[in-house]
């Protein structure tokens, strides 16, 4: 059974924003990422106090509850929300793709930064279609009817 492990990010740059890791373990296949989903560290609440967004024991976002929203806490929580959603769904993306593997033993090393960018990028690796492979197929006659040759 394959287990998902999210994480904040250590690392503390100029950005009040942090990236959520990404693990992922299934007995030897033990492979980290990046999942360019961005959330602030902390918040300050409306008594001035500093909280959390992110539960580690959980590994997930907590999303804050106001008593009184103005407009910025209101984007705040609607932000939050989203960034919620987008790792839900690529969690969820990432063990489909997984469980739709027929030979798990072959998974190369870079496959979960390839789950990743399939989700963030889906038009780029759309599925081969019986239309495109004959716009193919005709592609390639004429190429060797055409008899093309190169000037040197």
């Amino acid at each position: 059974m394959a287990t998902i492990y999210l994480s904040l990010s250590k690392k503390s740059d100029t950005n009040p924003q942090k990236e959520i890791r990404i693990r992922f373990k299934h007995g030897k296949l033990d492979q980290q990422a990046k999942t360019n989903i961005f959330i602030p560290a902390e918040y300050t609440d409306e008594n001035g106090k500093r909280k959390i967004v992110w539960d580690n024991k959980t590994q997930q976002i907590i999303i804050p509850n106001f008593r009184l929203m103005n407009d910025e806490q209101k984007e705040f929580k609607q932000y939050l929300a989203s960034q919620s959603e987008k790792l839900n769904a690529l969690t969820s993306s990432i063990q489909t793709i997984f469980n739709e593997t027929k030979d798990k033993d072959v998974i190369i090393s870079d496959w979960l930064k390839g789950c990743i960018d399939k989700y963030y990028q889906r038009g780029k690796y759309a599925p081969i279609t019986e239309e495109s492979k004959r716009k193919q197929a005709f592609f390639d006659v004429f190429l060797d009817k055409k008899n093309l040759r190169l000037a040197a």
